[in-house]
């Protein structure tokens, strides 16, 4: 088993009943800032090497760990590509697990928030040359919170719940593919082409003014497959029991297959 690889499973498992190992600094111990923070320093203790600053270097233009070219523009280019290579991960209900072909990156490496703070990928760890997609997720009270936008498969979940009844084990780990099947990805997807026409249909009504109210883009994940505040039935299936042991046990092998 690659030995960046072990360091992610020791830490997953640590932290598993343990909510103490959570920066003592941190106001509240169970954001997702904090438990963001607490992923990066692992991974830098692992020996990971941290590539956020140069992303975001290549996006200004400055030479970076990706782009040496002479131009600034030739570097930004850079940036862009890299950009689309990332997000190139196979659609939403694709499970395979993504290798670094081009070899973009050094064989273990991160990337803190690769395309902005508040759109998919948290961290983009890439160990023995394998793409692996992580969200950090918290809050949502018992129920637990994703998002509007659906997580594709191949990504993998961290979670914490805030729940009183969650305290004694409130984190917990898991693939997509192993919470959403086939099938509900295949509904999503309906839903979100069908949802689409009606937008662009609505925008056409004589009197819709996008600057006063605009539809949203995309319909609610949670008003699909059901994960609504006070669902305690994603709490029960989810983070307790042998569905919970299982998914973890997934994502362990995963990694120890790397």
């Amino acid at each position: 088993m690659n030995s960046h690889a072990k360091t992610v499973i020791d830490f997953l498992e640590q932290f598993r009943h343990n909510i103490e190992i959570m920066s003592e600094n941190t106001a509240n111990k169970k954001s997702s800032t904090s438990l963001e923070d607490l992923v990066q320093e692992t991974l830098l203790k692992a020996g990971f090497q941290d590539l956020t600053g140069d992303l975001d270097n290549c996006h200004k233009g400055l030479l970076s760990y990706f782009s040496t070219a002479s131009t600034k523009g030739a570097r930004k280019k850079r940036y862009h590509e890299i950009k689309e290579y990332v997000n190139a991960y196979g659609g939403l209900s694709n499970t395979q697990l993504r290798q670094d072909t081009d070899s973009v990156f050094p064989t273990n490496c991160f990337i803190r928030h690769p395309n902005g703070p508040q759109n998919h990928i948290d961290f983009l760890i890439i160990i023995n040359g394998y793409m692996l997609y992580w969200e950090i997720k918290t809050g949502g009270g018992l129920a637990g919170k994703l998002n509007d936008k659906p997580i594709p498969a191949q990504f993998f979940v961290l979670m914490c719940s805030r729940h009183k009844e969650a305290k004694e084990s409130p984190f917990t780990w898991f693939q997509m593919a192993d919470l959403m099947n086939d099938k509900t990805y295949n509904y999503y997807n309906k839903v979100l082409a069908k949802y689409a026409e009606f937008v662009k249909e609505i925008r056409t009504v004589d009197g819709y003014d996008k600057d006063v109210q605009e539809c949203a883009s995309r319909p609610s994940l949670r008003g699909i497959v059901g994960w609504g505040k006070g669902n305690n039935d994603w709490y029960r299936k989810t983070c307790n029991g042998l569905d919970r042991t299982r998914r973890e046990q997934n994502v362990i092998n995963i990694l120890k297959n790397l």
